[in-house]
């Protein structure tokens, strides 16, 4: 099993935060994908994958990460099944026999789209993601400090880090989600479901490295009987 996902190198269960924290982020999202050819035991797949074919299922995933299921059958007929935990609710709006494509990189960034456009994006990074074509939403950090974040290493070294206010910006109208956030917006004609995971940058360290801020987001395009049913957590 692949299991994309990311660790501070410095960072460990001694922390402890400063100033009010109004939501808590999202733990780090994983993927694992297993493809299964028509004949032959199951091969977990690794590293970046490009998948092109047929889409057999989107389901909501089991246990407490939440997230989707997707089974996409190759031309050869192997079915791959990709597990996306984001630990938020919501199953992208996709139609089955429908061709569909599903782009994974280290990250995790996993991008599914179909014939109707986008229907998903899953982002971890240190930047915002480029825009893929006809992208509905766009997710950046704000310079806000929600709250700040100390941790120590087993070696006693420091990271001091800020995590601070996601900018979703959808049809030129711009909405601030606090990290572990979800809200459902219009855009492009169609409802998404979008949840912000964290926005986290470094202040300050005595660990020997500079670090990188991360970004983490996931969009799920809804369909009006889910877009009915789903609502915010905070």
């Amino acid at each position: 099993m692949f299991v994309a996902s990311a660790w501070a190198a410095c960072s460990s269960p001694a922390a402890y935060t400063r100033g009010r924290m109004p939501a808590a982020a999202l733990p780090e999202a994983e993927v694992s994908v297993v493809r299964r050819p028509r004949s032959g035991p199951p091969e977990p797949l690794s590293g970046a994958l490009d998948l092109d074919g047929t889409l057999v299922a989107a389901d909501r995933g089991e246990g407490p990460g939440g997230g989707f299921r997707l089974a996409v059958r190759e031309a050869d007929g192997a079915v791959v099944s990709v597990e996306v935990r984001t630990w938020t609710g919501g199953v992208p709006d996709l139609a089955g026999d429908e061709p569909i494509t599903v782009a994974i990189r280290p990250g995790p960034v996993v991008r599914v789209a179909d014939a109707a456009g986008p229907a998903a994006l899953l982002h971890a990074g240190p930047t915002p993601p480029p825009a893929g074509a006809g992208d509905p939403i766009r997710v950046r950090g704000t310079p806000d400090r929600t709250w700040v974040e100390v941790a120590s290493s087993e070696a006693l070294c420091r990271w001091t880090w800020v995590h601070g206010t996601l900018e979703v910006e959808t049809d030129g109208e711009r909405h601030e989600l606090p990290p572990g956030a979800t809200r459902v917006l219009a855009a492009a004609g169609r409802h998404w479901l979008v949840a912000a995971g964290d926005w986290r940058v470094p202040e300050e360290s005595d660990c020997g490295a500079a670090g990188e801020p991360r970004l983490r987001f996931v969009w799920l395009r809804l369909s009006p009987q889910q877009a009915a049913s789903v609502r915010g957590t905070r």
